[in-house]
């Protein structure tokens, strides 16, 4: 009933938004004139559809992509949920274990480890060069191919880890 409620006050929100906004454009000159109804239009150099067909292809890319992006951010939320739970879990054990002295923990090995690991540029230490050489790897692939689904996938993300 709390996800209605949200939705429903949000609904009312956007509309008033967009009651302003069509106000305020049509306060400035001309802004009106542009548009006609008969579809041979153009606003801001962009073309207008003359009929609802012709946006069809891109209501699909953006429904597919809305939904994928509502199942991947649910699915991600639950998951990190779980990750975190186990990651901490295991650390509390092994803060138990070595405070009794069962274990110890070669610290030195493990940081060596993990800089071999995070080095992206191979130059031997973890730094900022390899951060922004791992987020341009990062995005590179995240931008590939995803023209038309972008918008929708980030919208549904941002529902799927809200509500999920």
């Amino acid at each position: 009933m709390v996800l209605f409620g949200a939705l429903r006050t949000s609904a009312q929100r956007a509309a008033r938004a967009s009651t302003v906004a069509g106000l305020a454009f049509a306060a400035v000159p001309g802004a009106a004139s542009s548009v006609r109804c008969d579809g041979g239009s153009s606003f801001g150099g962009m073309k207008i559809p003359s009929s609802f067909e012709a946006m069809i292809p891109v209501g699909q890319t953006l429904s597919v992509g809305g939904v994928l992006g509502l199942c991947s951010g649910f699915i991600m939320k639950k998951v990190g949920k779980a990750a975190a739970g186990i990651v901490g879990g295991i650390f509390v054990l092994q803060q138990g274990l070595a405070y009794q002295g069962y274990i110890t923990v070669n610290w030195n090995k493990v940081e060596q480890d993990m800089i071999r690991v995070l080095d992206v540029n191979g130059d031997g230490k973890f730094d900022q060069k390899d951060m922004e050489s791992g987020y341009l790897k990062t995005l590179s692939v995240l931008q590939q191919n995803t023209a038309g689904m972008s918008g929708g996938f980030a919208g549904g993300f941002l529902l799927g880890v809200r509500y999920g």
